[in-house]
Parts: C-alpha cells; sequence; structure tokens
C-alpha cells in the first residue's frame, strides 16, 4: 500500500527520523493512515532490528507494502548482500516458501534460507481531539511472529529496466528468459498468478521470477499466468513514455485493440495469448 511506502521511507531516512512522531500524527489526523498501520510498521522494524544486530548489517530498504518488508542486507560472515523479505507468520507465507524453497532454476530467484522470530510490537497512544504528541512505548504482551525470508539480490526490476532500457539485455533476450522460468514453474505444477515487471527482477543480464506470495497448484489457473505474459510482453515490445500513456494503452490492449504501428508478428502471438483467458477473470 502506497501508505505502508510513504512510512517506511519516513522511518528509514535520517532527514526525517527526528520529526517522525510528528508526521505520524498529522497523517493519522488527515486520515490518510491509521494508528493501526503505524502500530504494524513500528513493531516490524523492532523485529528487523533484533535480526539486524545479530546476522545482517548495511541495511537499506527496498520496498514496503502490505505483504511486508523487503530490505537489501550485507551478511556479517559471507559479506555477500541477499534480499531479505519479512512477512506475518502464517499459513499463507509458510506456502510461499516451501514453494520457493522447491525451485531451483537460473530464471527464479534462488532461495537461501528462511526462519521464523517474534518481536514485541510497539503501540500508539495519542489523543487526536486534543493535538497530544502521538507516544511510542512497549506493551507486555501480544508478541508477534515474523517470517524471514533470505533470497537472492538482484539489482533492479524489470519495471526500472522498461523506464531506462539499458542494452544489454535486448527484449528478445528477457522475453525468452522469462518464458523458460515460467515454462519451469509450469512443469513443476506451480501457477504464479502475479506475473508482471515489479516481480520480475534483472541480475546483470540474466533474469529472474520472483515474488510467489499468490502462486498455487491449480492448473486451471495457468490460463491467468499466459494472459498476465501477454499484457508483459507488449509492455516489453511497445516502450511507452509516461505512465499514463501505459495506462490508455495497455486498457487498449486487453480490448484487443493494438497501436498501428505495433508489429503485426508479435501482434498475433500477443492476441493468442490474451484470448485464453477472458478479460473479466484478470482484474488489472
Amino acid at each position: 500500500m502506497a501508505e505502508y511506502l510513504l512510512l517506511g521511507v519516513l522511518k528509514n531516512c535520517s532527514e526525517f527520523k527526528h520529526k517522525y512522531n510528528e508526521i505520524c500524527h498529522y497523517l493519522v489526523k488527515k486520515n490518510i493512515v491509521t494508528i493501526e498501520q503505524i502500530n504494524d510498521l513500528s513493531s516490524q522494524n523492532k523485529a528487523y532490528d533484533s535480526l539486524n544486530l545479530n546476522t545482517f548489517k548495511h541495511t537499506e530498504l527496498v520496498s514496503f507494502g502490505s505483504y511486508g518488508v523487503v530490505f537489501k542486507s550485507k551478511h556479517k560472515i559471507d559479506k555477500k548482500y541477499y534480499a531479505l523479505k519479512m512477512l506475518s507468520h502464517n499459513k499463507k507465507t509458510l506456502l510461499e516458501v516451501r514453494t520457493l524453497s522447491r525451485l531451483k532454476h537460473p530464471n527464479i530467484i534462488r532461495y537461501f534460507h528462511s526462519w521464523s522470530q517474534y518481536s514485541l510490537p510497539k503501540s500508539i497512544k495519542n489523543d487526536i481531539a486534543n493535538d497530544k504528541e502521538i507516544v511510542l512505548h512497549h506493551p507486555i504482551q501480544n508478541y508477534k511472529k515474523y517470517l524471514f525470508i533470505q533470497m537472492e539480490y538482484c539489482t533492479k526490476t524489470l519495471r526500472e529496466w522498461l523506464l531506462n532500457r539499458t542494452y544489454p539485455p535486448t527484449e528478445r533476450d528477457i522475453i525468452g528468459q522469462i518464458l523458460r522460468g515460467i515454462n519451469y514453474l509450469h512443469r513443476k505444477g506451480i501457477v504464479h498468478m502475479d506475473i508482471k515487471a515489479e516481480n520480475i527482477f534483472l541480475k546483470g543480464c540474466v533474469v529472474k521470477i520472483g515474488d510467489f506470495g499468490l502462486s498455487n497448484k491449480k492448473r486451471k489457473n495457468i490460463k491467468k499466468d499466459i494472459y498476465a505474459l501477454g499484457i508483459l510482453f507488449f509492455e516489453i515490445l511497445y516502450p511507452m513514455k509516461t505512465e499514463m500513456e501505459r495506462v490508455m494503452i495497455l486498457q487498449n490492449v486487453k480490448n484487443g485493440i493494438f497501436p498501428m504501428n505495433f508489429s503485426l508478428e508479435y501482434k498475433e502471438k500477443i492476441e493468442k495469448m490474451l484470448s485464453v483467458n477472458s478479460q473479466r477473470l484478470i482484474k488489472k
């Protein structure tokens, strides 16, 4: 969620740290975020702080959302950088770990290790009506359990590559590697269910598929993967300058309307991919 990302940036930027409570108070008062969201952010930071002291250093926030937090961290022993994903500990997140741990392919994000960790969450007392400062404190109960996944770190997402298009790799290279990764998943009986540029990563010229939080083994959902690939491949093959242009053109493509200057060869292939599933079944 956007508000989580905002709070994560504020919490981790030195220029805002000394005003964090004041900013939180303003965001709550303006109904931009809730106290529960700030509590959750604080407890996740607390969980990561204790981990950081034990094993990792040089921690950088990569992304922050409703799914959890991803950090770039350097291991104190092997001196390598890893992506650490921190999630609430539940059946759904355990399934993500078990799925990822089964996979070994050059075009799939590599799994290294996972563990559970408890944290004592922070809570907030405030009186918005009287305009009092938000106060953070530690309760004496309600420990929260987190799941950490240590994964291969990649330098950028495909979304970032699409904005700059730094070669190599080429568009054909990227599509070929994505197809090899997806074919491997489908042969394993795994449907990704969330194929998009933000979940595809680049490590040099090697493309890696990541984020298996929505994956499942229902083969009937393979059509959704193929549909999503069709949309993604169009984005790769047809550069778009602005986000507004991207939204408008992709909506037309989903309705079967392609730009006049788009390659006929690619159009026919993407049309076949989009035809396997109804647009009503794919919510973008």
